[in-house]
């Protein structure tokens, strides 16, 4: 028996108890994912096996945690990675080094690994993961999938027993999850036991030896490998999860901006000598739901932010209503609810968050927001103790508020289960009624396929097509 948890319980200081009685064993080599609605407490279940429960995160602890049949629950996190390679949904969380080559080989250093075994480990870590054209990059030039990739090489260089995931497709296009799935499919190869926590299964369908779903701290349902296959989306849909199989986008005709509320008209951006947009001509109707898409790096970030006043475009114009727009009162119009949310959350209460930005919203109004979207929290709780789920949620609702033409969303589906993908698919909609230019990027296809009007492809700087999106998906 690789791992087993009896009777396992844990709340963080001051909290409510977020693991409830947990029972599980996994044996050496099996492959587990474990998934859940948003707030379960398949982060904090994660955390307690790589031993950031209770040695970083502190808190209260009931029950034993065993590991190849040594008691673990005292183990230090430096014992525990000598099992355990984690990766966490921000890979940025856990760099350390500038370079790419230097984050690979820092935790070796750290453990006094022999210089040959060290260069041996490397070479190998890079072959399985085919970085060899990024070693020498600055890892703030790395695209989200590349950071991904050395946040595995990283771990993996150490050739650990096993791999604890949190999320690790959260921000990935969908070619970086291919390749996340086709490093798993090695690891597993290899013998690895690998524990998961993840919303997001297409990619996984092929890997699964166990499906864990959780709600509220326990774990309501532990599905075996034949089990799995016998699911339908129907199944998966009524316990509020993603799909095993992706949904088709049918598409129509082109947009052809006769009825265009926004316009970007010749945008070219430029940066550090690098034309990261290549002359964009873009409509956008009111009332829509547009959805952009494309690789890691293809623009859309750089689009949506000149869009809302955040980057000034090197060349071409922005226009709402026909009248152009400069940057100041783009960002007075516009509202941009960004991919890395921690950073956008402020506040020292959730009322506090709200009213950051309109002083005149009420309890009541706040109260209302929050039923819509299905967070159940009082407005003292400060916004930081929120799983990443809750906080995406909060950011939306926070947008939902504002009042603002042209609300633009980068990634709002990340950490996001199926039921709570729906319901802000649903409220995006329900903006777009009443008239809001929606605007989100994504690589989310379940997502993309619930909410959008339209599809917008971007690749290497410039809109390869932008159509409208059928409304048999729905």
């Amino acid at each position: 028996m690789a791992v087993e948890l009896q009777n396992y319980s844990f709340s963080y200081d001051g909290r409510t108890q977020i693991l409830n009685n947990i029972n599980i064993k996994v044996n050496q080599g099996e492959f587990v994912v474990i998934t859940g609605l948003s707030g379960c407490g398949k982060t904090t279940l994660i955390r307690v096996l790589n031993g950031l429960c209770p040695h970083f995160y502190s808190g209260t602890v009931q029950g034993r945690y065993e590991l190849y049949g040594k008691d673990a629950k005292n183990m230090s996190i430096g014992e525990l990675s000598k099992y355990w390679g984690s990766v966490f949904q921000d890979p940025r969380s856990q760099f350390l080094a500038r370079k790419v080559k230097d984050e690979l080989v820092i935790a070796m250093e750290n453990a006094c690994e022999d210089r040959v075994l060290m260069k041996k480990k490397l070479e190998e870590t890079v072959r399985e993961l085919e970085i060899e054209k990024i070693l020498d990059t600055d890892m703030m030039y790395l695209s989200s999938g590349e950071k991904q990739k050395v946040a595995i090489g990283s771990v993996f260089c150490t050739q650990p027993k096993g791999f604890v995931l949190d999320e690790p497709s959260a921000n990935l296009d969908s070619a970086a999850t291919s390749g996340l799935a086709e490093f798993l499919k090695r690891v597993k190869e290899k013998g690895c036991t690998v524990v998961i926590s993840e919303h997001r299964l297409h990619y996984l369908k092929k890997l699964i030896d166990r499906l864990i779903i959780m709600k509220d701290g326990q774990i309501i349902k532990d599905i075996s490998k034949h089990e799995i296959h016998s699911l339908n989306n129907f199944d998966l849909r009524n316990l509020g999860l993603r799909q095993f199989n992706l949904p088709k986008i049918n598409v129509d005709k082109k947009v052809n901006g006769d009825n265009s509320f926004a316009a970007c008209k010749g945008i070219v951006y430029i940066k550090n000598c690098y034309r990261i947009l290549e002359t964009v001509d873009l409509n956008l109707e009111s009332g829509k739901v547009h959805v952009i898409v494309g690789e890691n790096g293809a623009g859309k970030s750089s689009l949506c932010k000149i869009i809302t006043g955040l980057y000034k475009q090197t060349e071409g114009g922005m226009y709402i209503d026909t009248a152009p727009v400069k940057k100041k009162e783009r960002l007075q119009r516009t509202f941009f609810v960004g991919q890395d949310i921690d950073y956008q959350l402020y506040g020292y209460s959730i009322r506090n968050e709200f009213q950051i930005g309109n002083k005149r919203l009420t309890d009541e109004k706040i109260k209302a927001c929050l039923d819509e979207l299905h967070l159940k929290i009082s407005l003292d709780t400060n916004p930081q103790v929120l799983s990443g789920g809750q906080k995406q949620r909060l950011l939306i609702g926070i947008a939902y508020l504002s009042g603002r033409d042209i609300i633009v969303f980068d990634e709002p589906s990340s950490g996001l289960d199926g039921f709570h993908m729906k319901i802000i698919a649903d409220l995006f909609r329900y903006l777009a009624e009443k008239g809001k230019t929606i605007i989100v990027i994504t690589h989310d296809i379940e997502f993309t396929a619930e909410a959008a009007d339209t599809i917008i492809y971007m690749s290497k700087g410039k809109i390869q097509y932008h159509k409208y999106i059928t409304n048999e998906n729905r």
